[in-house]
């Protein structure tokens, strides 16, 4: 008897897969494309680049699927909506998000990638979205543990996404020849983004050009489509700027996590600001969950060498051992903060994660300090 129940439930779980799998190819077939947006840094940005940009076009309705820090979606009129999961993510969610864009009527589905094992990142692609054109950021050292241990691992591993005979557009310079490579062997056309120092005024030039580049497949050309990118929707956990009464700057780069892309954002700021004399306080928040991403964050204190450095969630003994060579102190709660002790000499950069500590710091921030410009 049990054997036989079992046999049923087995049987009523493959039919709702069989039925599962025709109404989103359904769905999927009444979109006239999909843009997925994949890479390690910039994706939740790029992808609602192109949701603003597409959008220069008053008949084009577009709906996007963001998954960064909190996963949102964002309609035709820019009516963002929180993603409320009861529990892990799950890339079966990316089906629900092509029902809801035909819901909503949408000529195109923006979606960024949720996944962060290649075998996941490809079924998604080939089973799910059936992406038209695929839009790849940047390789960065993140993920480790699921992409691979370097660069060119994790250049491989993004490249399971890579769209059959469509488009790959990407700004990444170092491994364009092995996203050239994957595209070749599944017939995609593969376009090198073009960033320009005057895209910086609207958003980092590499994004800016990822989503250019996408509108020329849709016929909208640059001037219309930085236009349309000026007043894009942006994260709320994207990379802000804010400063206190005394003068002190604090950067919100809790949302960049990897070495290279911290690294390259403080330098790009410095330049940028003239901070070049001021103090340098690092303020690293880590995760439980993310262990690797301490390792990183040494790097990248030896890389920005500090001034001082405050400790903040996870791994904090190991990152005091660590950076023995630096000023540094453990804080065990946000209120161990005292922003007033810095003035307009000194820049404080968060980085490392937004969980574990990460929310609260920026509510005391957004409490204490006004965004700066």
């Amino acid at each position: 008897m049990l054997d036989f129940i079992i046999l049923i439930l087995v049987l009523i779980e493959l039919i709702y897969l069989i039925y599962e799998d025709y109404k989103n190819k359904k769905n999927r077939k009444k979109l006239k494309a999909v843009i997925h947006v994949n890479g390690i840094r910039g994706k939740s940005t790029v992808t609602r680049l192109i949701h603003g940009a597409l959008k220069a076009k008053e008949d084009k309705r577009v709906f996007a699927k963001t998954t960064g820090t909190l996963p949102m979606t964002i309609d035709n009129d820019y009516k963002e909506e929180l993603i409320v999961r009861k529990s892990r993510s799950n890339i079966k969610e990316q089906i629900k998000i092509i029902e809801k864009a035909v819901e909503e009527k949408s000529d195109y589905l923006v979606i960024e990638c949720m996944a962060v094992n290649p075998l996941l990142q490809k079924v998604s692609q080939e089973k799910i979205l059936y992406g038209d054109i695929g839009v790849l950021t940047n390789v960065r050292l993140d993920h480790t543990e699921e992409m691979g241990e370097n660069l060119l691992e994790i250049a491989q591993s993004l490249s399971s996404f890579i769209p059959k005979n469509g488009v790959l557009i990407t700004s990444e310079e170092k491994y364009f020849h092995v996203l050239e490579k994957y595209s070749k062997k599944v017939s995609t056309k593969i376009i090198k983004a073009k960033p320009k120092e005057e895209y910086s005024r609207i958003n980092f030039p590499e994004n800016v050009a990822c989503a250019i580049e996408v509108c020329k497949l849709f016929d909208i050309d640059e001037e219309a489509a930085l236009k349309a990118m000026e007043s894009f929707v942006r994260d709320p956990y994207d990379l802000r700027l804010y400063k206190f009464d005394k003068g002190g700057i604090f950067i919100n780069g809790l949302s960049i996590n990897d070495p290279d892309s911290s690294e390259l954002v403080y330098k790009n700021l410095a330049k940028k600001h003239s901070w070049q004399d001021k103090k340098l306080v690092l303020l690293i928040n880590n995760r439980p969950d993310r262990g690797y991403r301490a390792k990183h964050m040494v790097d990248l204190s030896k890389r920005l060498k500090p001034d001082e450095i405050i400790i903040a969630g996870s791994f904090s003994k190991y990152l005091s051992r660590q950076l023995k060579d630096f000023s540094r102190k453990i804080i065990t709660s946000p209120a161990d903060l005292d922003f007033s002790l810095y003035d307009e000499n000194t820049i404080i950069y968060a980085v490392g994660n937004i969980a574990n500590h990460g929310d609260q710091i920026l509510d005391k921030v957004k409490k204490e300090a006004r965004e700066y410009v």
